[in-house]
């Protein structure tokens, strides 16, 4: 019966299929073999991917340098040859001394013969003047009147700015001045009716005579013509006595400071229409060609015929107007400059020029600032002294001096003047 029953129990475990607690237990125990056997595999897997991962890498990333190229440098001599020296100059030749035969005298015999023959009497200004074309023909402003006797700049004549009436050294280009003494005759004898001082209605009338007998020297005998010559590129007088005329014309101690006139001459060469301006105590005359071109005299009206056609409206450091002339045509001119004082005291006198149809800069009284007349370029104590009243008087203008040299040369010979 017990035997049956364990049979029965056996074969109903079986048909239920349930373990038995001890091989419950038995079944739940985990051994090394076990986990060796469920280990190995993954990790031999992962080994593997991480071998071949790092081995792709290297073949993305890393590129074998290239193999450096091998340089070969070769030595090569190289032989430099041997310059040779020059050869030595050849030795002078020896100096042969000549004896220069003595002088002897020959007897010529008399070829004398007494021929009478007849000679004109022939002036220099009577000569036709040849106009020769100037090297230095060239200008040196913007202006069209510019004639430059110095093109390189500056005052040819240096630092120096002689004075007031004159520079005691000639340039090319010069006005050569001479004074002149009403009161006495030639030798310097007293001059019949003419006072020391004073002298009046006669002055203008000698003046007139000066320039009807064509302003010659030889024509010239009432009066003394004085020594000394003064060369004038500009005509600027400030305010002076009297007696600086004589004194910078190294006079003083030969005549008194009245009666008296200066005659400037040469030759102006513009290069387009223009007119002078200016004023004079007690005389300026300004003569083109031999014709007055401006009386800018003291007095209210011209003693020689000229017509002021302009009202006088712009005051000068003179405490007189300013006076305009008449147009001159462009053109190389025979020129002169008369200036004088008559009853003596002070002097004042300046020039001026305007070119037409141009526009200057205009002062506080509406006046053109006008440039100076010069036949050269000013040095800085020319500029210096036509600034002297403050009066506003351009210094940069047109030069319009001859720039020829046989100018100034013809003018000396026509005045009797010794040519340097």
């Amino acid at each position: 019966m017990k035997n049956e029953l364990e049979e029965h129990e056996g074969l109903e475990e079986e048909e239920s299929g349930f373990m038995g607690y001890e091989e419950l237990m038995e079944a739940r125990k985990i051994t090394f073999a076990d986990i060796k056997e469920h280990l190995t595999g993954p990790v031999i897997s992962t080994v593997i991917h991480i071998v071949l991962l790092a081995f792709l890498g290297t073949i993305i990333v890393f590129k074998a340098p290239e193999k450096a190229k091998e340089i070969t440098v070769a030595m090569k001599k190289i032989e430099i040859p041997e310059i040779e020296p020059p050869p030595p100059p050849p030795e002078p030749p020896e100096q042969v001394e000549v004896e220069t035969p003595t002088d002897t005298p020959i007897e010529r015999p008399n070829m004398d013969v007494d021929v009478e023959v007849p000679v004109e009497d022939i002036k220099l200004s009577t000569l036709t003047e040849i106009d020769l074309p100037s090297i230095l023909n060239m200008k040196v402003s913007n202006s069209a009147l510019s004639l430059p006797v110095n093109p390189g700049g500056g005052s040819r004549r240096g630092g120096g700015g002689g004075n007031a009436f004159g520079n005691g050294t000639s340039i090319a280009g010069d006005l050569v001045g001479i004074m002149y003494d009403l009161k006495v005759t030639p030798e310097g004898t007293p001059r019949d009716g003419v006072p020391a001082i004073g002298y009046s209605t006669g002055y203008w009338k000698d003046i007139q005579d000066f320039m009807d007998a064509g302003m010659e020297v030889p024509t010239i005998k009432p009066w003394k013509q004085m020594p000394k010559k003064m060369y004038l590129s500009h005509l600027y007088i400030p305010n002076l006595n009297a007696s600086e005329g004589p004194e910078q014309f190294g006079l003083a101690d030969q005549m008194k400071a009245c009666a008296f006139f200066v005659h400037y001459s040469g030759f102006i060469n513009p290069t387009t229409e223009f007119r002078f301006a200016g004023i004079g105590d007690d005389l300026l005359l300004i003569l083109v060609d031999g014709k007055i071109v401006l009386d800018a005299s003291w007095s209210r009206s011209s003693h020689f015929g000229f017509t002021r056609s302009e009202p006088e409206l712009y005051d000068t450091y003179t405490k007189k107007k300013m006076i305009f002339g008449t147009w001159v045509k462009p053109g190389k001119h025979k020129f002169d400059i008369i200036y004088g004082e008559r009853p003596g005291g002070k002097i004042a006198a300046f020039l001026l020029i305007q070119e037409k149809n141009k526009v200057y800069e205009k002062g506080g009284d509406g006046r053109p600032l006008l440039p100076i007349f010069t036949t050269a370029i000013l040095n800085d104590e020319e500029k210096a002294r036509v600034a002297s009243e403050r009066w506003t008087i351009k210094t940069d203008g047109p030069v319009m001096g001859s720039a020829s040299k046989l100018d100034i040369e013809k003018e000396k010979e026509i005045k009797g003047l010794e040519i340097e």
